[in-house]
């Protein structure tokens, strides 16, 4: 809400509010007895919300990280992907199970199925990039005694391969993706109007990014255009006709 009010900042910034209980669980160093106060986590690759603790914590088990849930969240919220339902239910495999194996090499093991491949192919490079962040989203480079491999990658609606090692590069190119982007436009036009963005025309994603981008990716201006696109235009019903 500051007067930039950058898109960008959400995926880039390295800071969060944390008081002096927080910081000693975050591996924080702050002053005793000190209130919330915007602190930075540079030191520990922090990138916004994407490893924002409530987000890590929010999206994991209770003893283990989950970069299934944590990749599902980046590729439906964040890119606007559509995803499929499981062909089947899969129970998660326990870590008891395999006690030597690391969080990731679980989960490639449990989704290695080729009926599991068409999504996850995509799903888990992405929650695997956020593998430093523990069940409750503290900063971690090992897990069980084995260093923690966040190397990831993501294929575009344009057929380019993005290739990444940890959540700041990760964040990167979200915060520059036109996916990103325009899954950001539409989800606020959806939660500001309750319509779906195409009922106000088929062009209206593509002018509000046009303008969303002319002006710094600015969010406060994006809701003004919003709000003046829901206001001027004539929306379609399911029938076609105008209202």
């Amino acid at each position: 809400w500051n007067n930039n009010s950058d898109f960008r900042d959400l995926l880039l910034s390295d800071n969060v509010y944390l008081n002096s209980r927080l910081a000693s669980f975050y591996n924080v160093k702050l002053p005793p007895n000190t209130p919330f106060k915007k602190t930075s986590l540079k030191s520990q690759q922090h990138s916004g919300i994407l490893t924002h603790p409530l987000l890590m914590a929010g999206f994991a088990y209770n003893q283990t990280s989950s970069p299934i849930h944590r990749g599902v969240f980046i590729s439906r919220s964040l890119l606007g992907r559509r995803l499929r339902p499981p062909p089947i239910a899969v129970t998660p495999t326990p870590q008891d199970l395999h006690p030597n194996l690391t969080t990731r090499q679980r989960i490639a093991k449990q989704t290695s199925p080729k009926s599991c491949a068409s999504c996850h192919d995509m799903i888990n490079p992405l929650g695997f990039a956020l593998e430093n962040y523990d069940a409750a989203g503290r900063f971690r480079t090992t897990e069980r005694g084995k260093p923690l491999d966040t190397q990831g990658h993501y294929q575009t609606l344009a057929g380019d391969v993005v290739q990444f090692k940890s959540a700041p590069q990760l964040g990167k190119f979200l915060a520059s993706s036109i996916e990103a982007q325009d899954a950001f436009i539409e989800r606020l036009f959806q939660h500001m109007i309750k319509q779906p963005i195409l009922a106000y025309g088929l062009n209206t994603p593509q002018n509000l990014h046009k303008s969303f981008a002319q002006n710094k990716f600015s969010i406060k201006h994006l809701i003004v255009e919003i709000t003046k696109t829901a206001a001027t235009t004539r929306r379609k019903s399911r029938t076609g006709k105008s209202k």
